[in-house]
């Protein structure tokens, strides 16, 4: 349980009252992504409570700075509520193309995705599964857009506290059909 503690925790933090608070909680959220990622670089905007973005770079772990390996970037979005996926897709992504699919883009939905009562971690099940094939579809409409942006993979991530959060990915490469294999891992897992 250990390694569970502090994402959970960090997701209720996304909707305080407090600025501070929730700057401080997406920072540390995306630096508990990235921890073992050399070079992480994170800036983070507040709009009020869930409604934080994130921008962010890094290089990969074992991959030589030089060498023409282009630094990676990613953004994550704090959204109070699912439906709003749509919108997040459909303003500019604040990310430059590095003219390869290497940049990450996470959506969170917090402090709380699922309406219906968290008894278990496998409880909010059948909302996620709606959720996951609606953020294919919106995702293959946005693809031209992630593509410009040089986004390879898409995470997405629905807190359900007490429980750790659910999360789904995507990527460019398989048309955006989630990856199944890493469903419920965190995106630097993968």
């Amino acid at each position: 349980k250990a390694k569970d503690g502090g994402v959970e925790v960090l997701a209720d933090l996304l909707g305080d009252e407090s600025a501070a608070v929730r700057t401080n909680a997406t920072e540390a959220l995306v630096r508990r992504c990235y921890r073992s990622f050399p070079g992480l670089a994170i800036d983070v905007t507040d709009s009020g409570p869930s409604k934080q973005v994130a921008k962010y770079s890094f290089e990969l772990p074992s991959v030589p700075a030089e060498g023409g390996v282009p630094k990676r970037s990613g953004v994550c979005r704090v959204v109070p509520v699912f439906s709003e996926l749509k919108a997040v897709l459909a303003e500019e992504i604040p990310l430059e193309d590095p003219g390869k699919p290497v940049n990450v883009m996470q959506v969170v939905v917090a402090p709380k995705a699922f309406d219906g009562e968290s008894v278990s971690f496998y409880s909010t099940d059948v909302e996620f599964q709606a959720m996951v094939a609606e953020t294919q579809g919106i995702l293959r409409e946005a693809g031209e857009a992630l593509k410009a942006k040089g986004v390879g993979c898409f995470t997405l991530m629905l807190a359900q506290a007490p429980y750790v959060p659910r999360y789904a990915t995507f990527t460019a490469e398989s048309d955006w059909v989630e990856d199944e294999s890493c469903r419920d891992v965190r995106p630097t897992f993968k």
